[in-house]
């Protein structure tokens, strides 16, 4: 016995210039709109798929470069 896919329902908004490009693409390719989405996401998945949140870490000691400022104004006040 074989395991259910489980699917999630997105939806999203294209610009009618985004729509007719698809359509045209669709027409002349003899697709569907449905196809060409899942097609592109597919891909972009692929190419993304050793993705790491780590490369996009931003340390503690990063948001502190500010706070130097926001004292010297808070000492400015007093």
């Amino acid at each position: 016995m074989s395991k259910k896919r489980k699917f999630k329902k997105i939806s999203f908004k294209l610009s009618s210039g985004q729509i007719n490009t698809i359509n045209r693409f669709c027409k002349t390719h003899k697709t569907t709109t449905n196809k060409v989405i899942k097609k592109a996401i597919r891909d972009f998945l692929d190419r993304n798929a050793d993705f790491s949140e780590e490369e996009y870490y931003i340390s503690e000691n990063q948001l502190q470069l500010f706070d130097i400022v926001e004292e010297e104004n808070v000492n400015k006040e007093k």
